[in-house]
């Protein structure tokens, strides 16, 4: 079986690693775009930790496998459910940012994979994507703004600077109850082929909260590399995981939005390694998953005890929870998509 109780050993040859697994996007970037950047230490990888009670697993995940459900793409990030409607089934959206592209993928029926298609392309090397309160595709662009596709098609800018200046690389969302959307905003997406070759103009690397009435504000600015975020189901609790520390922070949210003092929530751990906080999603228990690189996803129970990891064979960059029952996992890290049948459904589903 993939899943395990401790990672999936996955070949250097593929995965590249910083010397902290975790200080650099690149721990689940193919080969081919590695070689685009700066010469990249690749040691044999690691095996993760075994979690103490391994049944806690089995209780979430069952005795499901990761099942492959697309290949052959470079940089695979930002997974989205859109539920079927009105008669129509649903389907995955997700960014492949050097291919500056959106894709959609239908499911294939078991065992089969399927050929993505083209759902916006140019996408301004999209990231993260998220469906709004009223169903509207959010995205992250890291071109340096967020931007929504309104019903008929029309794009709406909702934020592109903060205090006059440019944002940086806006990376992953969510959405909150009220409507509220919290986005990162790293410097990823300066450069390279993730990217556009620019400075910084705000030189903060924040997380930010665009209000119900379309106003922007500053939540988090001390994060060195802010990347995946998610809310609790409760919507007290905001998720943020330090990539490039391997650290996933929380921070009570307020009645009014805003953001009070965070603390550690979790540190993840690859063996005797710190795991890079990707993406960052809940379930309707509370308890949290992270893409943590080639270690696979961390799943954390809501005090951010380890319940155990699933290994898949690419590693994991981020996630999100879909299908018709809120019960299947979508993974994508580096050129694959997988799913994952689970037990508890995503939070919100």
């Amino acid at each position: 079986m993939l899943i395990t109780h401790f990672a999936c050993l996955l070949s250097a040859s593929v995965l590249a690693q910083s010397s902290d697994f975790g200080g650099d996007r690149r721990d689940v970037m193919p080969a081919t775009l590695v070689l685009h950047a700066a010469a990249w230490p690749q040691p044999e990888p690691t095996q993760a930790e075994k979690p103490a009670a391994p049944d806690r697993l089995d209780q979430i995940v069952g005795p499901s496998e990761p099942e492959l459900m697309a290949s052959g793409l470079q940089f695979t990030e930002g997974p989205v459910w859109v539920p079927a409607k009105d008669g129509k089934p649903g389907y995955l959206l997700f960014s492949d940012i050097p291919a500056d592209t959106i894709y959609r993928l239908d499911p294939p029926k078991a065992g089969q994979t399927a050929k993505p298609e083209v759902f916006r392309s140019p996408s301004g090397k999209s990231n993260g994507l998220i469906l709004d309160r009223e169903g509207r595709l959010v995205i992250c662009e890291h071109a340096g703004r967020v931007v929504r596709i309104e019903t008929n098609g029309d794009l709406t800018v909702l934020a592109e600077k903060w205090e006059d200046k440019r944002l940086n690389s806006p990376n992953d969302l969510c959405v909150g109850n009220d409507g509220s959307i919290f986005f990162t905003d790293p410097p990823y997406g300066l450069g390279g082929p993730l990217g556009f070759a620019r400075e910084s103009e705000t030189k903060i690397r924040g997380v930010y909260r665009i209000d119900p009435q379309g106003k922007l504000h500053l939540v988090v600015d001390d994060l060195e590399t802010p990347n995946g975020i998610a809310l609790s189901p409760d919507n007290k609790t905001l998720y943020i995981g330090n990539h490039g520390k391997g650290v996933v922070w929380s921070y009570p949210v307020k009645a009014d939005g805003t953001v009070g003092e965070g603390k550690v929530f979790a540190e993840l751990k690859a063996g005797q390694r710190r795991a890079g906080a990707d993406g960052v999603r809940t379930d309707r228990d509370g308890n949290v998953y992270i893409g943590a690189g080639r270690s696979g996803v961390h799943v954390l129970d809501p005090t951010g005890e380890l319940i155990g990891i699933i290994g898949l064979p690419r590693g994991a960059t981020n996630l999100c929870f879909g299908g018709d029952d809120g019960r299947t996992l979508f993974v994508v890290a580096g050129d694959s998509v997988y799913r994952l049948r689970v037990k508890v459904p995503g939070a919100g589903m």
